[in-house]
């Protein structure tokens, strides 16, 4: 149960980070995370959030950016 309310914790910082800075990069996030929680556990989380049309990914100039769809998570 503790690690299911870390991993939703995980999921909705990210979409918090995402949404009030749209267009981060995937850097941002690692940069923002990386002292909490493994490389892996960010690129999971941030696979899932993908998958469920809660953020989309662009391919910028420099690096791949993050942006909101405005679809909302599940609760």
């Amino acid at each position: 149960m503790r690690e299911r309310i870390r991993r939703i914790n995980l999921q909705r910082q990210m979409l918090t980070l995402i949404t009030s800075k749209p267009g981060c990069t995937i850097q941002d996030l690692f940069e923002a995370y990386r002292e909490t929680h493994r490389a892996w556990e960010i690129r999971y989380h941030l696979q899932w959030l993908v998958r469920q049309g809660v953020v989309a990914l662009r391919q910028g100039p420099r690096a791949i950016h993050c942006y909101p769809t405005g679809k909302r998570l599940a609760t």
